[in-house]
């Protein structure tokens, strides 16, 4: 099995892959078949003063003109062979609306990654799948996003949390909420593959992968949401592993149930036709800058 499109790959600037130039990635690629590239940096951290850059989790935001450039300057000069697109991985946080709004104008798709049940620049805190659920379900609502990646991520804290029987019920809930919030807005979801590589060296008492797991994607199946691999490819060489990690996703979930995209799909032709999607982020931007103009105007007075 073969992808014919990889639409979550991130390259050196975010500070936790491998320093392989963004070429590498679309040589590998090339090789390997696949017609749809997507690079999807994780968005900097918003230039504020107050908010200090973690350099090993994202890249600085005077990196992304230089990012933009990059992938702009690969889809040019690779035009015959593979067709490459730029987008970005981000956060969802109520505060960080015109951020993202702006940013959002600057590539061609953008994923909703959730790691934090805070505003996405602090680690996750224990124990809490609901208000995990509730960022990404707010964020899907933005119109904003075109796929949610690793939707089922907070699971991979089940086993440090005190109340394991709390929190696997309401991992039930939250799971059914970003699945019918997702289905909702007719958007795909993320079956990671980088969770193999979270899961190692951890012990899971019910000898499951950390993430992908079961609990959540028989949620999917049941609500038939759209559904799609993603690599979250940190190097070039794990686009090569595409087989061997569905491979060992398969021998926890039943990937047969699963509603998968066609092997042409493309995130910016899928928003062209989504008209939900499109309204919601239509409404986004307007609500943001009309409480701007209101601001504005009582700032004046």
């Amino acid at each position: 099995m073969k992808p014919t499109f990889e639409y979550h790959v991130h390259g050196a600037r975010c500070g936790h892959a491998s320093d392989a130039k963004d070429e590498e990635y679309v040589k590998v690629a090339i090789s390997l078949g696949i017609k749809k590239l997507g690079f999807s940096a994780h968005l900097p951290t918003y230039p504020n003063p107050n908010i200090t850059h973690n350099p090993i989790s994202r890249m600085h935001y005077d990196q992304k003109e230089k990012y933009l450039a990059s992938i702009k300057k690969l889809k040019n000069k690779y035009q015959d062979q593979i067709e490459i697109i730029v987008g970005y991985e981000a956060e969802y946080s109520s505060n960080l609306l015109h951020y993202l709004i702006k940013s959002r104008t600057e590539v061609d798709y953008m994923l909703l990654g959730a790691h934090s049940t805070h505003s996405g620049y602090q680690i996750y805190e224990r124990g809490e799948p609901l208000k995990y659920a509730k960022i990404v379900c707010d964020g899907i609502e933005t119109g904003l996003y075109d796929i949610v990646v690793h939707p089922d991520a907070f699971l991979i804290h089940r086993e440090r949390v005190t109340n394991k029987t709390k929190f696997l019920e309401e991992a039930v809930i939250a799971s059914t909420m970003i699945c019918e919030k997702a289905k909702e807005f007719n958007i795909p979801l993320e079956i990671n593959h980088n969770g193999i590589l979270n899961s190692r060296g951890k012990v899971f008492t019910d000898n499951k992968l950390g993430y992908p797991h079961p609990l959540f994607w028989d949620i999917a199946a049941e609500v038939g949401n759209l559904v799609m691999w993603g690599v979250d490819a940190h190097c070039p060489s794990r686009l090569s592993d595409y087989e061997e990690s569905i491979n060992i996703i398969e021998k926890d979930i039943d990937t047969k149930q699963l509603n998968f995209v066609s092997e042409d799909y493309h995130p910016v032709i899928a928003r062209s036709k989504n008209e939900k999607l499109k309204l919601a982020l239509i409404n986004t931007r307007n609500k943001v800058y009309s409480e701007e103009s209101n601001w504005f105007f009582f700032c004046i007075k």
